[in-house]
C-alpha cells in the first residue's frame, strides 16, 4: 500500500478459529495472521489473545485507521455490542467496539458475520455495484445479509434476516427448531440429516455435506434425489426473497457451488416457478466471488464501513 493509503484491521472471531487480517479501503489484503480460539477459555483469554495478536499486526504496519469485526451473532452493531454467541461462552454484553477502539485510539465497528459476509460480496465480490442485494450465507447454517438501497437492513436489535427459521415443508429434519425450516433442507448442517428424513435408513453413516456431494458426483441416485429435493427448497426460500425484497442480485454462499448443478438447477427451476415473472427476471442468482477468503473479506469490510463513517 502506498504511504497515503489507510490501512484497516479486520478480524474474524468464529468459536474454533480467529483471523486478523491488514488491508486497504479498495479490499487488498497484505496480512493475515490466523490462529485457534480455544473460545472454551472464556472471554478475558480469548479477547487477550485477540489484542495481543493486533498489537503485533499494528506495529508491523503503522497508520491503521480503522478496526473492524465480524463475529457470529447475536451482535448490537450500533452499540457495539456482542450479545452472547452460542459458540463464544462468556460473551455476553461485550462491549467490543468500545474496548478496541480505546486499546488502539481509532474507530472501531463490528457486525454480525451473515451480514459482513453480505458488506464483503457488495464492496468486493458479486454484488458490486448493486443497490440492492441478498447475501444467503448457505454454508454451515442458512442466513441473510440484506443490502437495501446502499445500507444493511438490520431490523429490531439488529436481528433482520434470519430466513433460516422460515418453514418452507410441512415436515422435515429438526433444525433452528422446528421441523420443515429453510435450514434444515437447504443447509450444510441440514442437508445429512435431510437425506436421513427422505430416506430412512440408506443415510444412517453419513458423516456431512461434504460425503453427501461425493456420492452425488459418483453417481449415488438417493444421493441425486435429496440434492435436487434440497435446491427446490432453496428455490422456495428465493421466490419469497425476490417477491419481498425485489433485489438486483442474490448471492448464494460456497454451499451452492460445491453441490454442483442439480443443486442450483434446481433451486432456478424452483425460483422460476414460484416467484413473479418480472421480479425474478430483473433478480440474477449468483455465486460468491470471494470463496474460502470470505470471512477475511467480511471483517476487512466491516473497518472500510467504521472508517467511512469516520470520514463523514
Amino acid at each position: 500500500m502506498s504511504a497515503d493509503t489507510p490501512n484497516l484491521l479486520g478480524i474474524d472471531i468464529g468459536g474454533t478459529k480467529t483471523a486478523i487480517v491488514v488491508g486497504s479501503p479498495d479490499g487488498k489484503i497484505v496480512e493475515r495472521f490466523q490462529f485457534a480460539s480455544l473460545a472454551e477459555r472464556g472471554l478475558e483469554p480469548m479477547l487477550g489473545d485477540i489484542e495481543s495478536h493486533a498489537q503485533t499486526m499494528r506495529d508491523r504496519f503503522p497508520g491503521i485507521a480503522a478496526i473492524g469485526v465480524s463475529v457470529g451473532g447475536p451482535v448490537d452493531a450500533e452499540a457495539g455490542m456482542v450479545l452472547g454467541p452460542p459458540n463464544l461462552p462468556g460473551w455476553d454484553a461485550v462491549p467490543l467496539a468500545a474496548r478496541l477502539a480505546e486499546r488502539f485510539g481509532v474507530p472501531a465497528r463490528i457486525e454480525h458475520d451473515a451480514k459482513a459476509c453480505a458488506l464483503a460480496e457488495w464492496r468486493y465480490g458479486a454484488g458490486r455495484g448493486t443497490r440492492d442485494m441478498v447475501f444467503l450465507t448457505l454454508g454451515t447454517g442458512l442466513g441473510a445479509g440484506i443490502i437495501a438501497g446502499g445500507r444493511i437492513l438490520r431490523g429490531r436489535g439488529n436481528l433482520a434476516g434470519e430466513v433460516g427459521h422460515w418453514r418452507v415443508h410441512e415436515d422435515g429434519p429438526l433444525i433452528y427448531g422446528k421441523r420443515g425450516s429453510y435450514e434444515g433442507w437447504a443447509s450444510g448442517a441440514g442437508l445429512p440429516a435431510l437425506a436421513r428424513f427422505l430416506k430412512p435408513g440408506q443415510f444412517d453413516e453419513l458423516l456431512d455435506t461434504a460425503e453427501l456431494g461425493g456420492r452425488a458426483r459418483s453417481g449415488d441416485a438417493m444421493a441425486i434425489a435429496v440434492i435436487a429435493e434440497a435446491g427446490r427448497a432453496l428455490g422456495r426460500g428465493l421466490a419469497l426473497l425476490v417477491d419481498l425484497l425485489a433485489p438486483e442480485a442474490i448471492v448464494l454462499g460456497n454451499l451452492a457451488s460445491r453441490l454442483g448443478p442439480d443443486f442450483l438447477d434446481a433451486a432456478k427451476d424452483e425460483l422460476a416457478r414460484e416467484a413473479l415473472p418480472a421480479l425474478a427476471a430483473n433478480c440474477r442468482l449468483l455465486h460468491c466471488e470471494l470463496g474460502d477468503g470470505i470471512g477475511d473479506m467480511a471483517a476487512l469490510s466491516v473497518a472500510a464501513s467504521a472508517l467511512h463513517k469516520e470520514q463523514n
